[in-house]
């Protein structure tokens, strides 16, 4: 059985657009952690940038 084309689209489509919306939200994740750098949240921040 051969997929169906349009099928294989979409599923591309659908893998890609999730990556996407994934790599946003890290992203917008990263900014706001940034510019709260007083909080208190953000000790698991310097572990991993003392780590690296």
């Amino acid at each position: 059985m051969e997929p169906d084309p349009i099928a294989v689209c979409w599923a591309f489509a659908f893998i890609l657009g999730a990556l996407g919306l994934i790599v946003l939200g890290l992203v917008c994740i990263g900014i706001l952690t940034n510019e709260g750098k007083n909080n208190e949240n953000d000790k698991a921040g310097e572990m991993i940038e003392e780590a690296v």
